[in-house]
């Protein structure tokens, strides 16, 4: 029976969906919380969003990691 998770080199080879990069790249390169950021903007680009508030908790942790 195979597993439902990727292996960490499978999942480090695959390209980024809407980049020319794999996970990995991006990962070593420090761009794939960047990545992240980009996403939740998109999904939360309506201000009257009630998750807008979560977005910018996850924001700010996320530029604490730098």
């Amino acid at each position: 029976m195979s597993s439902p998770f990727l292996t960490i080199p499978r999942a480090r080879s695959m390209i980024w969906p809407g980049s020319q990069q794999t996970m990995g790249e991006l990962l070593d390169q420090d761009k794939f919380s960047c990545k992240i950021r980009e996403y939740i903007d998109e999904a939360v680009a309506d201000d009257s969003n009630p998750i807008k508030q979560a977005r910018r908790e996850i924001i700010k942790k996320l530029e604490g990691c730098y």
